[in-house]
C-alpha cells in the first residue's frame, strides 16, 4: 500500500501520524458511525409520498405544451393533492413500500475502517482551519500545505 502523503508546511505542523491516514488517499471514506435508518428515511418518504400522489392526480391528464418553463421564474409548490383523490390501490402500495423499507434500512452501528485513534486524528486535520489536503501534482499523493502557502503558489501561475 501507498502512504504518500507529504507535508509541505513550514514547520512540518502535521501530526507525525498523519502521514498513516492521509497517505490513504484522498477518495478514501471513513464509515459512518451508523448505517441510515431512522430519520433519513422519513425525510425520503415525504418526497416519495408527494412525487407519487401528484402523478398519480395528473396521470391522464393532457400536458399544457404551450406554458415555456423558465427555471429562474420557477417556485416550488408545496401543494400536495387530496388522498380522496387518489385511488385505495395506489395508497395501500405506498404503505406496503413504506413497510418493506422500514424493514431493510433500521439503523445500526456501522464497522469503522479505521482504528480510534486514525479517527480523530481525522478528525483534527479537519479541524485545522489554517492547513489544506490537496493532491499534489504527478500523482504524488495528498499533501498538506498552508492556507498562505497556496494562494501564493496559485497566484504565480
Amino acid at each position: 500500500m501507498n502512504l504518500a502523503f507529504h507535508d509541505l508546511t513550514p514547520n512540518k505542523s502535521m501530526p507525525q501520524a498523519a502521514r498513516e491516514v492521509l497517505g490513504l488517499n484522498l477518495k478514501f471514506i471513513e464509515t459512518p458511525r451508523f448505517t441510515t435508518g431512522g430519520q433519513t428515511i422519513y425525510d425520503a418518504f415525504e418526497r416519495f409520498d408527494r412525487d407519487v400522489l401528484l402523478k398519480t392526480f395528473f396521470a391522464g391528464q393532457p400536458e399544457d405544451l404551450t406554458r415555456t418553463y423558465h427555471p429562474k421564474m420557477y417556485v416550488k409548490s408545496i401543494w400536495t393533492p387530496p388522498l380522496s383523490s387518489i385511488p385505495s390501490t395506489v395508497k395501500n402500495r405506498i404503505n406496503n413500500f413504506h413497510k418493506a423499507v422500514k424493514k431493510v434500512f433500521v439503523r445500526k452501528h456501522g464497522k469503522p475502517n479505521l482504528h480510534r485513534y486514525q479517527s480523530r486524528l481525522l478528525a483534527k486535520i479537519r479541524r485545522m482551519s489554517n492547513i489544506l489536503i490537496v493532491m499534489a501534482d504527478k500523482g504524488l499523493g495528498p499533501c498538506a500545505v498552508t492556507y498562505e502557502q497556496y494562494v501564493k503558489d496559485a497566484g504565480n501561475f
